[in-house]
């Protein structure tokens, strides 16, 4: 994985060069271990550092804002008005209270490279 930082640690570039096998999913701890050996960083600092990142990132995508990495997609919630549903065990109607779930859209650029 190459990740690029700025001087204020702020993400320039993330690049992938992993041998994942297909089908398999990264974990969280695979990741830091990744982040650690390119950075040559202790594991709990690249724990540190995705913990800034995911704080970060809730907290905008919270106050509503939109987050775009030029290059591999942009982050955004959408707002679900309440609804009737039905509960399918028992088939009762329920109140669905009004909800914001957050959803991705992936880049050309990442669409381009994962269909190429």
């Amino acid at each position: 994985m190459k990740i690029i930082l700025d001087k204020n640690f702020q993400i320039k570039y993330i690049g992938t060069y992993l041998n994942i096998p297909k089908g398999d999913r990264m974990k969280r701890s695979e990741l830091e271990k990744e982040l650690a050996q390119e950075f040559n960083l202790q594991p709990s600092q690249c724990e540190h550092i995705l913990d800034t990142i995911i704080d970060y990132m809730t907290e905008v995508l919270q106050s509503g804002d939109r987050i775009e990495i030029r290059g591999f997609g942009s982050f955004f919630t959408k707002d679900y008005k309440s609804y009737n549903g039905r509960n399918p065990r028992t088939g009762e109607t329920v109140q669905v209270s009004p909800k914001k779930l957050p959803h991705f859209r992936p880049s050309k650029d990442l669409l381009s490279k994962l269909n190429n």
